[in-house]
């Protein structure tokens, strides 16, 4: 009796480490749940601005005539806007073959990716395609636009993908 008396209320040295233990390898744990949430956050934020950029710049190009509308006869340096478009998704070839002509740099520069790379890809109905861009590799984060067009007064798909390697 005399030795339950003695050990009431005091803590075991073995009690101690074990509880000390329980709250470290806690705090690992919560460390790293955190950390992982925070990448993943990072990513759905990356995705989420380059969906943007994408729209935006797909929107330009099948959308408007460019600025100025003559911009296909000018020199890059005078470019505001690309457009490719005589009239909503309604391809003009001759603008599409001064953008695809136009340095990769100037065209990525004009539609506002800088921030990102890009690839424009037109598949037209007689089997026409037409690449412009750079190729994403398998690591890059992509994300890919499909929009279908008139192009040479026949139905045509457009594939436009902005990705980060």
């Amino acid at each position: 009796m005399n030795f339950l008396k003695k050990n009431k209320g005091q803590i075991s040295s073995i009690d101690l480490l074990v509880s000390i233990l329980f709250f470290v390898i806690l705090f690992i744990a919560l460390r790293n749940i955190w950390q992982e949430n925070i990448v993943t956050v990072a990513l759905e934020s990356e995705q989420f601005q380059m969906q943007m950029y994408s729209n935006q710049a797909l929107n330009v190009l099948l959308k408007t005539q460019g600025d100025p509308t003559n911009w296909n006869e000018l020199s890059p340096n005078s470019i505001n806007l690309i457009g490719i478009s005589d009239s909503k998704d309604v391809i003009n070839s001759t603008k599409l073959r001064a953008f695809t002509s136009l340095p990769y740099l100037t065209s990525s520069e004009k539609l506002g990716l800088n921030k990102y790379d890009f690839n424009f890809e037109l598949y037209s109905t007689d089997n026409k395609v037409i690449s412009y861009g750079a190729n994403p590799d398998n690591n890059s984060i992509t994300v890919s636009i499909k929009r279908f067009v008139m192009y040479n007064g026949g139905e045509a798909l457009v594939i436009f993908k902005v990705f980060k390697s």
